[in-house]
């Protein structure tokens, strides 16, 4: 979950601006289809950018997906939590759970 807050409102009233890709950067870049030896996203068949926009939620196996997080302008707020089953858990920490 992106934790961003808008900008300051530049009229010094209401609500802020919220993330602009162009302006801002720091899209999570999303590589659709690619090959399974590719590591850079280069047969990619679609590339998607996700703004990280406030409060959004972005939920995807980030094994499954070959994915990056593009420089920023600005500072980036997320909150991240990976879940694991048991096989996963032994391959990542490299234990068994318990």
């Amino acid at each position: 979950m992106y934790l961003n807050p808008p900008l300051p409102s530049s009229s010094g009233g209401g609500e802020g601006e919220d993330w602009c890709l162009e302006r801002d950067g720091g899209a999570l870049r999303c590589f659709i289809d690619t090959s399974e030896d590719d590591s850079t996203g280069e047969t990619a068949k679609e590339v998607l950018d996700v703004a990280p926009l406030g409060g959004r939620t972005v939920i995807f196996r980030s094994r499954d997906l070959l994915h990056s997080v593009l420089p920023t302008n600005r500072q980036r707020l997320a909150m991240t939590a990976w879940i694991f089953d048991e096989v996963s858990q032994h391959a990542f920490f490299g234990r068994r759970p318990g």
